[in-house]
């Protein structure tokens, strides 16, 4: 990493419902500690509305692309002028001060890397899934703990897998990590619960396990994404 103080492109992929992005937006403004990140970048579909961000002096931009998330965070990627990029997803509040906690990261060798979880709720549950994110095992890698890469090793493997619908996060996390360095930094993601609370906090764990273990074992995108659709179905 450059001697001289790295830029950080924070990139925000909205293609679903998401809430006013005005509030992560102050957060991110208010918890960068070194003013490093001098850009956040909100790619949204189409067909997601929110209240417009357009603000020159905040930085913030908004770009169009498809609705997929891989292709999403690609064309963030694409307007981004950072030395590093920083995949945020909406609903997910990083730690005070954690533009600093990534240059620190990647002044000390790291090419790329995440920060650990926690659910923005007491269930023991999720409070024993976020535990287990403090290791470095890419399998327990999904984009709410977020994603830092430096803008020349996400260039250098063609940035995350278009063809992919799900599981794109950990396909770029097990990419990384056979190029360069992988951190997890030891501050916590704060992410929403929201679906866990909507679905069934057992129900969409147990989902999630068998979209993981089905991924490994080399089964289609259309499969996984059917089985993803039945967990949002209670009935």
């Amino acid at each position: 990493m450059d001697k001289k103080s790295p830029k950080i492109s924070i990139i925000i992929p909205a293609t679903r419902e998401t809430n006013d992005l005005s509030v992560l937006v102050q957060h991110l403004q208010s918890a960068s500690i070194i003013n490093n990140a001098h850009e956040i970048i909100i790619v949204r579909s189409k067909s997601v509305t929110y209240a417009e961000l357009v603000d020159s002096k905040k930085h913030v931009v908004t770009v169009y692309s498809k609705h997929q998330r891989s292709s999403a965070m690609n064309a963030g990627a694409r307007m981004a002028s950072g030395d590093i990029l920083y995949f945020l997803h909406s609903d997910s509040y990083p730690p005070d001060g954690f533009d600093k906690l990534i240059v620190d990261a990647c002044r000390d060798g790291a090419g790329a890397g995440s920060f650990r979880l926690r659910f923005d709720t007491h269930n023991l549950m999720l409070k024993s899934f976020a535990w287990f994110t403090r290791f470095p095992w890419y399998w327990l890698r999904f984009g709410d703990q977020s994603l830092f890469v430096s803008a020349t090793n996400f260039n250098s493997i063609s940035g995350f897998d278009e063809t992919l619908s799900t599981m794109e996060d950990m396909d770029i996390v097990k990419r990384l990590k056979n190029q360069t360095s992988f951190k997890v930094i030891d501050k916590q993601v704060v992410t929403s619960a929201r679906k866990y609370e909507t679905y069934g906090f057992f129900r969409v764990q147990f989902f999630y396990i068998i979209v993981v273990v089905l991924y490994h074992l080399g089964f289609s995108q259309q499969i996984l994404l059917k089985i993803l659709r039945k967990m949002t179905h209670k009935y």
